[in-house]
Parts: structure tokens; C-alpha cells; sequence
């Protein structure tokens, strides 16, 4: 066996382990199914919450990877503490799993996603948006990525959610359906230059740190009713 075929049989087996312990929770489809700019050869991305039962996790013999499952084709998954912790740090790409309609989601499930509101901190938020915002643009800009399309529709989505999320405490995820809708999807579609979308980026971005400055969200999430959320399932779970 070789090195590569006996590493793919860990993982495998490594993933039958936690798949017999875990109980999902949540499952959802985001990207840009959930954007309304997918295209016919665009990804379905699927990101879903599970439930490690408390006794595993307190057990001598911890189940490995429990945190998050490892990637199955376009699926990712989070074991329910670490997809609170993703979400208290602003990840766009985790926050929004909690706003599309789920295609599962249990009692627990649906409690966790009327927690969102509580999920909020204008200083995690700012980061995190501008930093991934931020990213995206240094990969568009990349004479050397592969990616230029995609990433300028990511750019200018990600700074259009963020002032928005800022303002209202919520985002539209379906990104076609708000003003800079018809140019995120001209971007990912190859029909605007970088420098149209650089320059719209620019005001996108003024106005991020404008929605920052006049955010009524605390500045940091207030962890301790999460952390009662979490030890009830906990409890529940046993």
C-alpha cells in the first residue's frame, strides 16, 4: 500500500468513526446557489452542524476530528462548539448558514439559528469581513490566479454584507436581490474589468467603515449566553 493510499484509508476511517457518534443538527446549502449567481458548472456547497455525544467527547478515547468533519466532496461540517466559536469571531462564510432557509435542521438546529442575533460584535464583524474582503482582492488582482472571476463577485458581496450586517444585524445572502446585486453577478461572469470592480470595491469599503462607526452592536460578543446554550445541549446530549 502506498503512502497516499494508506493516508486516504485513515482519513476514511477516521470519518466512519465520527459519523457513528455523530447526530446531525443543521444542513444547508450556501455559496452561490444560496447567492443566486451560480452558473450551470457552479459547485453545490453544502455546510452542515453536528452533535458529538458529551459522553465521547469526555471520554478517555475522544473521537478524532471532532471539531469538523473533514470535507466530502463540497460538504463541510462543524461540531456544534466550534461552529459557535466561528461564528462569535464574524466568519461571513459560517454566518451565513444561519440565515438560509435549512433543508435539515432539528430542535437544536433551530434553536441555534435563532441565536444569530446574539452571535454579533461589530469588532469581530469588521474584521472579518474586511479581512476576507481583503483577501479577495489580492487573489483578483494575482496575475497568477485562477480564480479572478470568482473572487471579484466574492469581494464585492462580502463589503456590500458587511455594512449591511453592521447596520441591521442582518444580511441578505441572496446577493442578486440587493443594489450591487447585477454587478456582483457581471464580475463572477467575466463582464466587468478589475478596475470597475476595484473601484466600486473602494466605495463598498468606505462605506464598511462607515457602518462600523455608527453600529449600534456591541463591540464584542457577550459569550456567556452562548456558553449556556451550548452546556444545555450538552447536557441534553449526554
Amino acid at each position: 500500500m502506498t503512502a497516499s493510499s494508506r493516508l486516504e484509508q485513515e482519513r476514511q476511517t477516521r470519518r466512519q468513526r465520527l459519523d457513528t457518534i455523530a447526530r446531525q443538527v443543521l444542513r444547508t446549502i450556501v455559496g452561490s446557489h444560496a447567492h443566486g449567481t451560480a452558473g450551470p458548472a457552479s459547485d453545490t456547497d453544502i455546510r452542515s452542524v453536528f452533535l458529538v455525544p458529551t459522553a465521547s467527547l469526555l471520554s478517555l478515547d475522544p473521537p478524532p476530528d471532532r471539531t469538523k468533519r473533514e470535507a466530502e466532496g463540497d460538504e463541510n461540517a462543524w461540531e456544534m462548539a466550534h461552529f459557535l466559536q466561528l461564528c462569535c469571531k464574524g466568519s461571513p462564510t459560517v454566518l451565513e448558514v444561519l440565515l438560509v432557509e435549512p433543508f435539515t435542521c432539528t430542535e437544536e438546529g433551530q434553536r441555534l439559528r435563532e441565536l444569530f442575533p446574539l452571535m454579533l460584535g461589530k469588532d469581530p464583524i469588521f474584521n472579518a469581513f474586511y479581512g476576507f474582503a481583503n483577501q479577495e482582492r489580492k487573489t483578483f488582482l494575482s496575475p497568477l490566479s485562477g480564480r479572478t472571476c470568482k473572487s471579484m463577485g466574492h469581494y464585492l458581496r462580502v463589503l456590500f454584507n458587511g455594512a449591511e450586517l453592521l447596520r441591521t444585524g442582518t444580511m441578505t445572502v441572496r446577493i442578486v436581490d440587493t443594489p450591487v446585486g447585477e454587478l456582483v453577478l457581471q464580475a463572477k461572469q467575466g463582464k466587468v474589468s478589475a478596475n470597475e470592480v476595484v473601484a466600486k470595491g473602494d466605495e463598498l469599503m468606505a462605506d464598511l467603515r462607515r457602518a462600523y462607526e455608527q453600529s449600534t452592536l456591541p463591540a464584542q460578543v457577550d459569550r456567556e449566553p452562548l456558553n449556556r446554550f451550548i452546556l444545555d445541549i450538552r447536557r441534553q446530549n449526554w
